[in-house]
């Protein structure tokens, strides 16, 4: 785990991610937790080069969302490319809305 905090620290995406998935403050469903559910999910913007390529896909990310409702971290799963994966973070960032049930 030591070698995941000096890669994140330094600003490896993947450690973090992997750090972000096995932090304890973010509760698991199982054992009477739920997952946290989206009440208001718009799509993200679909980018110019992804739409000239006829890029198609899912995005697949990873949210950490805290007892407030607020997400606090996010991690890419599973990329297309072409500005789709900035364009998911900032929809679930800025356009989204959580409850903890």
């Amino acid at each position: 785990m030591a070698l995941y905090r000096l890669a994140a620290d330094r600003g490896f995406g993947p450690a973090k991610c992997a750090l972000a998935l096995n932090d304890p403050k973010y509760r698991r469903t199982g054992g009477g937790a739920k997952p946290a559910r989206v009440t208001h999910a718009p799509d993200p913007e679909y980018s110019e080069d992804a739409r000239v390529a006829k890029l198609t896909g899912t995005v697949y990310l990873w949210a950490g969302v805290g007892e407030d409702g607020v997400v606090h971290e996010i991690c890419v799963l599973r990329p297309l490319g072409l500005g789709l994966e900035k364009n998911a973070i900032e929809a679930v960032l800025f356009h989204s809305d959580w409850v903890l049930q």
